[in-house]
Parts: structure tokens; C-alpha cells; sequence
């Protein structure tokens, strides 16, 4: 195994050093930025733990390729093997081979046992390649509005006032009024892990809530839930999704467990607004043709 572990960029050959975690994208706020089409604001996110690269989407638009395959999970990357972010492509270089084993494991993810609770639940939505096999995660049915949904509609929750930093706050009658402040590394934080492992940043104990269930992205102004490698999947408002963008009071759903996002007064209005999207290829070529 090589001491350390980086990727290189293809096309400009520049050469890029992995530690910890670190996001990957456009935005300035990325640990590892990128220019490119078909590259999000925060596109992707590296972990290295315990000399395994991992890499996952955070739900960007174009997604993420593996040696030509798209990635539809978490998924660990070997040496030699090619990551294709929009049109760039980063070589891998981790010093871990890829044996039978290794790619038997990656195959088995589509594969979990339900033991009769199939509540249509895809393969791409459960925990992958054994990273949960000992965890003992508890099937949940699928969310209708719970009793805690409406009484948060109703606003008659008693819940702690929420202070100026966005948050978490789960309405679940177990954990109701626990927050999660989504400010703990300053402004340039833009993932936060969540799961029932320690090592997350938001950390839900409840058995029907994966070790690594979520991420909560900060794109800009805005932010988006992510599913990341639960047994259960990840609703907002009642429906399962792999990327949902979130406005204020919206509930989301882990397992059993329901979370609110709040923000702060004057914060709303500014997470509402689309932002601006550059004009396609097409459509630039056209106004030099118009003389724009």
C-alpha cells in the first residue's frame, strides 16, 4: 500500500492528495474544486479511512462514473481505476488493488436478504458492501403523516425556539426537542453525515436509523438531503428520494425517526430562490449566431 493516497486529473495532470474527507465540485467552497461541464456546485465527497478510499455522489446532477459505470451508491475506489466527474476524469491511485473478493463484495450489495419485508425498497437504497452486515439495522414500513407530522403542522410541538443557525429537530416523541445546529465547523462546512454510527456528524440512536444513513448538503443558499447507504431509505415529507431539496418545515424521515428543518427568520426567503443556471452550449453558440 502506497503512504499516500491521490488522484490525478487527466487532463491537466495536476495532482491531488486525499486525507480525511473532502468534498469535491464547483463551488469555492469544495475542498477539491473543479471546472468543467457537468460538474455540480458539491458534486462528490472522498473518505479515506483506514487506507480505503471511498467516494460518494451527493446527488449531482450528472452523476458519477466508475469506469464508465454510474454509481448508484457509496462505493469504494481501487488503484488504476478511473472516477469521471462531468468531463473530467481523475485517475486513482490508492495503492489497494481491486482482487475477486473486493468485486464479489461490490456485486452482493443488490442482494440483501429482507426476509420477507420487501416494502420495494431498491438495492441502490440499501447499506453496501458489508459496511452495515453486523449492524443489525431494524426494517421500517414505508412513513404515512404521523401524529408528530400534524401536530408540527399545527404548530402546537413544544420544541426549543430555534437560535440563528440553521437546524435539525427531531419531533419524534422518543428524541422531540433534540436539535442538531447545522453550524459546526463555520461557514465551510457543506456536508454533514447522518446516522446511527459515532462517527457521524449528526448521530440519531434509534435501531431503525443505518449507521450511515443520510448527508445534509449545503448547495449555496440552498440545501438537500442525500440518501447515502441506509436499509431504510430516506423520505421528505412522505416520499423516498435519493436527492430532495428542502424548504423550510419540511419533516425528514429516517427510519422511525422524523427530523424538521428549520431555518432562521430572514433565511427562508433566500433558501426559496433558484439559483441561477449558465445558458446551455446550444443556446450560447445560438446568440453568436444572432449576434447577442
Amino acid at each position: 500500500m502506497t503512504s499516500e493516497v491521490y488522484v490525478i486529473d487527466k487532463s491537466s495532470g495536476r495532482r491531488i492528495v486525499l486525507e480525511g474527507k473532502m468534498t469535491v465540485g464547483r463551488a469555492e467552497s469544495c475542498d477539491i474544486q473543479l471546472q468543467g461541464t457537468g460538474i455540480s456546485r458539491s458534486h462528490g465527497l472522498f473518505e479515506l479511512s483506514e487506507g480505503q478510499l471511498i467516494f460518494t455522489d451527493l446527488g449531482s446532477s450528472n452523476g458519477s462514473f466508475v469506469n464508465g459505470e454510474k454509481l448508484t451508491q457509496t462505493q469504494a475506489l481501487y488503484e488504476g481505476e478511473i472516477l469521471s466527474i462531468g468531463d473530467c476524469e481523475l485517475e486513482v491511485h490508492s495503492g489497494v488493488e481491486r482482487s475477486e473478493g473486493s468485486a464479489a463484495e461490490d456485486d452482493a450489495t443488490a442482494f440483501i436478504s429482507m426476509s420477507g419485508q420487501q416494502d420495494d425498497l431498491p438495492a441502490m437504497w440499501s447499506d453496501s458492501a458489508g459496511l452495515e452486515s453486523d449492524s443489525h439495522t431494524q426494517f421500517a414500513a414505508a412513513p404515512s403523516e404521523s401524529a408528530a407530522t400534524g401536530a408540527y403542522r399545527q404548530g402546537s410541538l413544544e420544541l426549543p425556539a430555534i437560535g440563528s443557525s440553521p437546524r435539525l429537530v427531531s419531533i419524534t416523541a422518543e428524541q422531540r426537542g433534540q436539535e442538531f445546529p447545522l453550524d459546526a465547523d463555520g461557514e465551510e462546512q457543506v456536508c454533514w453525515n447522518i446516522g446511527r454510527d459515532s462517527s457521524c456528524d449528526i448521530v440519531v440512536a434509534d435501531a431503525s436509523v443505518s449507521g450511515q444513513h443520510a448527508q445534509l448538503i449545503r448547495d449555496g443558499r440552498r440545501w438537500k438531503v442525500v440518501n447515502w447507504m441506509s436499509t431504510n431509505g430516506t423520505f421528505v415529507n412522505g416520499s423516498k428520494g435519493l436527492s430532495t431539496y428542502l424548504k423550510h418545515g419540511d419533516i425528514i424521515g429516517l427510519g422511525k425517526v422524523e427530523l424538521a428543518f428549520e431555518l432562521p427568520a430572514g433565511m427562508e426567503a433566500s433558501n426559496m430562490q433558484t439559483p441561477s443556471r449558465k445558458r446551455g452550449l446550444f443556446a450560447r453558440l445560438l446568440d453568436r449566431i444572432r449576434g447577442r
